[in-house]
C-alpha cells in the first residue's frame, strides 16, 4: 500500500460501510475480502490497515449493483388445507424470502368465503412474521369475481396497511385464480400483489455478505 494512500482500521471500514449501506460484516469477513483482492489492505502492528480508495471503488460497485437490483420480495411456496373438525378447515399459508421459510395457520368455518378470508389472514400473519411484526394490517375485503368472457376468474383484496396505527393507508390487490371453486392460492397472491412494494425495502435480500459478493462482484 502507497504511502499516500489513506489508511483505514478494521473499525474503521466497519463505520464507513455502515454509514453507506446500513450495514457492515465482521472484521473476519473483511480480511478475507483482503485476501480475494476486494480490498488493498496490508498487516502493520497486528492491526490491518485498509486502503480507503479501494473501499471507496469497492462501495461505488455494490451502490451500483443495489441501484440496479430487482426489489426484494417474498414468494408464496403453498397454501394448504387441512380438515380440523367435520365443519372446520384450518388454511396453511407458506412464504418465503431469501433468509427464511415461514408456515402460519387460520381456522375458518367450511366455506369458499370464509376460507378465501382465512387465506388472506394466513399470508399477513406469515409477512408480519419474516419481517417481525413491523407492520399493522386490517384486512377489509376478499373477494371471488368470475370473468365468464373470458373462462377465467380473479380474487381481489382490500386492506389497510401501516408502520403505526395512526399510518394506516389503504392498498388493493388482485391475482387471477387457477381453481374457480376454491382460489386459495389466489387470495394469498393477491395478498402479496397489494403489499409487495410496501414492505419490500424491510424483507432481507440476501443471508449473508458472502452471498451479496458472489451475486454482485466476481470470485
Amino acid at each position: 500500500m502507497n504511502d499516500n494512500q489513506r489508511k483505514l482500521t478494521l473499525a474503521e471500514t466497519q463505520k464507513r460501510l455502515s454509514e453507506i449501506l446500513d450495514k457492515a460484516p465482521d472484521k473476519e469477513t473483511l480480511v478475507e475480502w483482503v485476501k480475494l483482492g476486494y480490498l488493498i489492505g496490508e498487516e502493520s502492528d497486528s492491526e490491518i490497515y485498509i486502503s480507503k480508495e479501494s473501499l471507496d471503488t469497492l462501495l461505488e460497485q455494490l451502490q451500483k449493483s443495489l441501484e440496479t437490483k430487482r426489489e426484494a420480495r417474498l414468494i408464496l411456496h403453498a397454501v394448504d388445507v387441512w380438515r380440523r373438525e367435520e365443519d372446520r378447515r384450518a388454511i396453511a399459508v407458506t412464504l418465503a424470502s431469501k433468509t427464511s421459510v415461514v408456515t402460519t395457520e387460520k381456522l375458518c368455518k367450511d366455506n369458499v368465503q370464509d376460507m378465501l378470508t382465512a387465506s388472506a389472514q394466513a399470508t399477513l400473519d406469515a409477512i408480519n412474521e419474516i419481517l417481525g411484526n413491523k407492520f399493522f394490517f386490517e384486512l377489509l375485503q376478499v373477494k371471488h369475481h368470475s370473468l365468464s368472457k373470458i373462462e377465467q376468474s380473479m380474487v381481489a383484496i382490500l386492506l389497510k396497511v401501516g408502520r403505526t396505527q395512526d399510518s394506516m393507508q389503504t392498498l388493493s390487490g388482485v391475482a387471477m385464480a387457477e381453481n374457480d371453486t376454491l382460489p386459495l392460492q389466489a387470495a394469498s397472491r393477491a395478498t402479496l400483489n397489494a403489499l409487495n412494494r410496501t414492505i419490500s425495502p424491510f424483507v432481507p435480500p440476501q443471508s449473508t455478505w458472502r452471498e451479496l459478493f458472489r451475486k454482485f462482484l466476481p470470485v
